[in-house]
């Protein structure tokens, strides 16, 4: 093993101890092997394939310097011990959210046009407290998307779990703020901070694996960002069980709208929805990102990303092996 390699695993350690600090979380040590930041961000004489063992031993390496500490195979910048009892009362209150999420998307799959349900924000990373929201990212089929939204938001609304446009705080309610079709799987926006979130998604639904697979393929750009990134599968508990009777109305439906009148509807809920969208005062408020196109509908008013970013620089700067490196964001609205 190079010098130069054992350096360069060393700093991408720090920094994704660095960036988790920003967000008060531990790791434990599959986390940072997982999330690691990718070594070719901070130098560019770093091969852009990840090497997992290299960053295991550059963990060890850190925590013989002096450089990280470790407690109960959680692990943290020094001097942040008190994030250890943040992560494991944050794993109770996520285990319990889980339960509640899990139980309402099950009904999800009887909406006509969805493909896939992802869990993404604070829950798919584990770093929740008692008043975050539960958030999705919806796959829906190509030209049905304001279809799909308007009956995944009268679903949801009709088990009292929607979280609301003007909530500032909604407790266990769900943030249905990303839809994307099959034909529009490409995330666009690229920046270390969405590529954190989207390698944390866990997928909870599809209708077929292909539609995961290809949103993988797609996206391989988030490995420019995080070492060896593939989608979680095969999480125990974390999964939708299909339902044959909830399958037959989803594909009755589509059988019934499959038609030139299910396209009216389409246009119609475009409008009316894009319309009452765009009437939002933080539609144009800077700091965050709103989307709104028959492939895509995002709605990240007041997303954290720059606050995020910010704070990892700063932090960053004040930690020597890695004063010369920045990141930036993935092109919110400006001011």
């Amino acid at each position: 093993m190079e010098v130069s390699s054992e350096k360069n695993y060393s700093k991408a350690v720090l920094a994704t101890l660095a960036y988790y600090d920003v967000n008060e979380m531990a790791l434990t040590r599959s986390e940072l092997l997982n999330y690691c930041v990718n070594p070719k961000r901070i130098e560019k004489d770093s091969s852009p394939v990840c090497n997992s063992l290299e960053v295991d031993t550059a963990i060890d390496r850190l925590i013989s310097g002096g450089k990280m500490i470790s407690y109960n195979g959680y692990f943290m910048l020094p001097g942040r011990l008190s994030l250890y009892d943040k992560r494991i009362e944050y794993q109770k209150i996520s285990d319990q959210k889980w339960k509640k999420l899990l139980k309402i998307s099950f009904w999800l799959q009887m909406v006509p046009y969805m493909r896939a349900v992802f869990v993404t924000g604070s829950l798919a990373i584990g770093n929740v407290h008692k008043k975050s929201d539960l958030d999705l990212l919806i796959v829906t089929a190509p030209g049905r998307i304001w279809f799909s939204r308007f009956l995944i938001s009268v679903l949801i609304s009709l088990f009292g779990m929607r979280r609301k446009r003007f909530d500032k705080i909604a407790p266990d309610k769900i943030c249905l703020n990303h839809y994307i079709t099959e034909k529009s799987l490409k995330i666009p926006f690229k920046s270390l901070y969405a590529a954190q979130v989207y390698a944390h998604m866990i997928p909870i639904w599809s209708k077929e694996q292909k539609t995961i697979d290809e949103f993988e393929r797609l996206n391989s750009w988030i490995s420019e960002y995080v070492c060896d990134w593939k989608i979680k599968r095969n999480y125990r508990f974390r999964t939708i069980s299909n339902s044959k009777v909830l399958g037959f109305i989803r594909r009755a439906g589509e059988f019934i709208f499959n038609n030139y009148i299910g396209d009216k509807i389409e246009l119609l809920s475009g409008k009316i929805q894009g319309k009452r969208i765009k009437s939002n005062p933080s539609y144009l408020a800077p700091g965050g990102r709103i989307k709104v196109d028959e492939s895509k509908l995002e709605f990240h008013p007041n997303s954290p990303e720059l606050l995020t970013i910010n704070q990892f620089n700063e932090k960053i700067s004040r930690l020597p092996e890695l004063s010369s490196y920045s990141e930036g964001d993935s092109g919110l609205k400006r001011g």
